[in-house]
C-alpha cells in the first residue's frame, strides 16, 4: 500500500514475500516452523483455531484502513514503538552506554 508493494484494493494474503497467509491456515496445514503463539497472544488471542484466524485477519484489515499516522510518523523519527517499560529500559541503556 503506502509502499506500493500492495494495491490498495488487493488482499493481504495475496503477498507472497510474507508469513500472513501462513497464520491464516489451520494449525495442520501450517508449516512446524512456523510459531503463531507469540503474535496472537501479544493480541490476546490465545487459541489457536479458526475463529482465532479470522479475528485476526479482520483486525489487520481494520489496521490497514485505519493508517495510524500518529504512530508512523513516530517511527520515522526513530522513537520509540512499544510499552512504556521497554522505552525506560532503552533510556537507561543509553545513560550507561553514554556515561
Amino acid at each position: 500500500m503506502r509502499t506500493g508493494l500492495i494495491k490498495e484494493r488487493e488482499r493481504l494474503e495475496n503477498y507472497r514475500w510474507s508469513s500472513y497467509p501462513s497464520y491464516l491456515r489451520e494449525k495442520k496445514k501450517r508449516a512446524t516452523r512456523l510459531r503463531v503463539d507469540r503474535l496472537l497472544g501479544e493480541l490476546g488471542l490465545s487459541r489457536d483455531n479458526h475463529h482465532t484466524g479470522l479475528e485476526f485477519a479482520r483486525r489487520m484489515q481494520t489496521q490497514r484502513r485505519e493508517r495510524n499516522d500518529t504512530n508512523l510518523r513516530k517511527i520515522r523519527r526513530g522513537w520509540h514503538h512499544g510499552a512504556e517499560d521497554f522505552l525506560v529500559r532503552l533510556v537507561d541503556q543509553l545513560s550507561d552506554a553514554s556515561g
